[in-house]
């Protein structure tokens, strides 16, 4: 299945040997959030705590500044290696407080075509397995710096 990931340009999504923190990302220590309770239950759930957020659609994520680093991944990866499907406007809710309901999260049966939907999130097991990756290119900023 194709999928897109975005991350720093420090974290290599094709490394054989990877190991994820989630104590190093952004959301970790953003106290306006809810990811520190929520991140763990969400690792019970998938039995896991090495995995990659994808989007099912290219164009997910926008870098608002050249101050920000971000890259596009696409990947290829079998149906084997995708832990599951999640509604992503229900993981934000839960993410932002709005809602601590997790009901609705996790979308069973879905073909590919249903799957092509920006509210339609994917976790994948992580390591990838090898030639799965292709590193797109850093995202271009929606608001460049201005050159004078």
């Amino acid at each position: 299945m194709k999928l897109w990931t975005y991350h720093p340009s420090t974290f290599t999504v094709d490394d054989p040997n990877g190991k994820i923190d989630s104590k190093r990302g952004t959301y970790w220590n953003d106290e306006s959030l809810q990811y520190r309770t929520a991140l763990p239950q969400l690792q019970q759930l998938l039995g896991t705590d090495q995995f990659l957020w994808c989007c099912t659609t290219t164009g997910c994520f926008v870098r608002t500044t050249e101050e920000i680093d971000l890259v596009e991944w696409e990947l290829d990866v079998p149906t084997s290696e995708i832990l599951a499907f999640y509604r992503v406007s229900v993981w934000e809710d839960i993410v932002h407080g709005r809602s601590a309901v997790w009901a609705n999260l996790f979308i069973d049966n879905l073909s590919e075509v249903e799957a092509a939907n920006r509210d339609v999130g994917v976790w994948i097991r992580f390591p990838l397995i090898s030639g799965s990756v292709t590193r797109c290119a850093p995202l271009p900023p929606l608001y460049p710096k201005r050159r004078r």
